[in-house]
């Protein structure tokens, strides 16, 4: 099922992911004379320069891996305050011309509205990486309370981030292992007995067996190097992260060569 990019959505997750950026920036400066903070600023760092990227706010994304890197790599208090104020700099001149967040989270929508931007994502990761995926849904009208929403579209923008950059092959390589050029994503919802399941697949390359017992330690990545999309060995540890602020949990598995399929689990509210 192909989504289409619903204006308002797209716009009140433009402002909210502008405000998450506020929030990691203030963390960062926070961690400055608080080094306890530093590995949660390093995660909140990390995940809204995934989210920022996708927007196509590539300036701002690329001041945030900047900063990401400077922090990673222990850098001394000037040079994370210059970091930090042409981060600063940028997100003003970007939230100066956006609409605003729409206000109050009570009440649910279509959990498609935790997927709107993922075509993007996979579209711009994939051009970037010179691969070729494709994305199917079921299940995405199922309706979810705005409360849970927020931290299940950063956790989901981690995994679908996961799919494409460590599981999906190139064309060449899918095509040497006889498999489709063009790679497959699917993210599959289900409600059954109180539980909200979501289910992020891929026919990718699966998880190597070393990686499969610690994926979601931190420090933990697949990539070789560093870049804008992967390296830091942060992102399946935030998105276990995001599921347990909600009392859910994350289960992986994985049959090497032939894909991943990471799974969401979460108990519904039951009340108000």
């Amino acid at each position: 099922m192909t989504i289409a990019i619903q204006e308002d959505a797209a716009d009140n997750h433009r402002a909210e992911v502008l405000a998450d950026v506020r929030r990691a920036i203030e963390a960062v400066e926070a961690a400055r004379d608080n080094p306890a903070g530093r590995d949660r600023a390093l995660r909140d760092l990390h995940t809204v320069k995934g989210a920022v990227g996708f927007l196509g706010l590539s300036e701002l994304a690329g001041a945030l891996h900047e900063l990401e890197g400077v922090m990673g790599r222990g850098g001394d208090g000037l040079d994370v305050a210059h970091r930090v104020s042409e981060a600063r700099r940028l997100l003003d001149s970007e939230s100066d011309t956006g609409p605003p967040a729409a206000t109050g989270l009570a009440g649910e929508g279509a959990f498609t509205q935790c997927l709107w931007w993922a075509e993007r994502m996979i579209g711009q990761i994939s051009t970037s990486l010179g691969k070729e995926a494709e994305l199917s849904i079921t299940g995405g009208d199922l309706r979810i309370d705005n409360k849970s929403r927020a931290a299940l579209t950063r956790a989901l923008q981690h995994l679908v981030r996961n799919a494409i950059v460590h599981g999906i092959e190139t064309p060449d390589r899918r095509s040497a292992l006889g498999k489709p050029r063009c790679g497959a994503i699917a993210i599959a919802v289900h409600r059954t007995g109180g539980l909200l399941t979501v289910e992020v697949s891929d026919d990718g390359a699966g998880l190597p067996d070393e990686l499969s017992a610690r994926v979601f330690q931190p420090g933990v990545s697949g990539a070789a190097d560093v870049s804008l999309y992967a390296g830091r060995g942060i992102g399946l540890d935030v998105a276990l992260s995001e599921v347990a602020s909600l009392g859910g949990r994350v289960e992986a598995r994985s049959t090497p060569g032939l894909g991943a399929c990471f799974t969401i689990i979460v108990q519904e509210p039951t009340g108000p």
